[in-house]
């Protein structure tokens, strides 16, 4: 909540409030809520470049699962036993978090899936501020396929530090002075610099900045209004 000024704080803990006394099913709110609002940019990017389709979204399925056991609805057994008894050869191969495969090893396998996972989360998802430091060791090692790089890809932290750190500076830079009043702009203009120095590491609040801007500039100011900033790529 770094990044947010008092209003902004305020304006967050009423709508938390008020999302924390809705009573959903977990499917309405996978299905309704989190899969549009926070894998949509990864559907918009996959829609460019291909034919895009998400079989899993089906109506039917979806009706499913409304229907299924909370104990089977959390365990992913009955995907396996489907896999193996349509597509044995499928199911021979191990997922990237160590399930399925040869018997041999399973547990070891399920071990190093499960630490490397998490290693890869934190590494992708942002160091604590005191490991910032630590990123270009990581990026050496993911690099070189070593612990870091089994399960993710996208390296944003990374990336908002070298190739689009200039970007990064000039955006938060201009938010910072004439953005949003919910944002706090003395702690905006200055977690660009101290991501890019390795002094912190500012992934999420970055990710919530620009989106906040983009989202108040393209959806809700009049179209003829100034945008304080314009992005040259993104």
């Amino acid at each position: 909540l770094r990044v947010f000024s008092p209003a902004g704080q305020r304006a967050i803990a009423a709508r938390e409030a008020e999302f924390s006394s809705l009573a959903e099913h977990p499917v309405s709110f996978t299905a309704f809520r989190e899969v549009p609002w926070s894998l949509f940019g990864s559907f918009a990017v996959c829609r460019a470049q291909m034919a895009f389709r998400s079989p899993y979204l089906d109506n039917q399925l979806v009706a499913l699962s409304f229907r299924a056991p909370n104990d089977l609805r959390k365990s992913s057994r009955a995907a396996s036993r489907l896999i193996a008894k349509n597509a044995p050869r499928l199911a021979a191969i191990p997922t990237d978090m160590g399930i399925g495969g040869a018997a041999a090893f399973r547990a070891m396998r399920r071990l190093f899936a499960k630490v490397t996972f998490k290693l890869d989360h934190l590494s992708n998802e942002g160091l604590p501020h005191w490991a910032g430091r630590l990123d270009p060791v990581v990026d050496r090692m993911r690099a070189r396929n070593l612990i870091f790089g089994h399960h993710k890809f996208l390296r944003y932290g990374s990336w908002f530090r070298n190739a689009l750190g200039e970007y990064i500076r000039e955006a938060l830079s201009t938010i910072g002075t004439v953005g949003s009043e919910f944002l706090d702009p003395d702690f905006v203009s200055g977690m660009s610099r101290r991501h890019i120095e390795g002094r912190g590491s500012y992934l999420s609040e970055i990710d919530r900045v620009l989106t906040l801007d983009a989202v108040d500039r393209l959806l809700l100011k009049p179209a003829n209004a100034p945008a304080p900033f314009a992005p040259r790529f993104l």
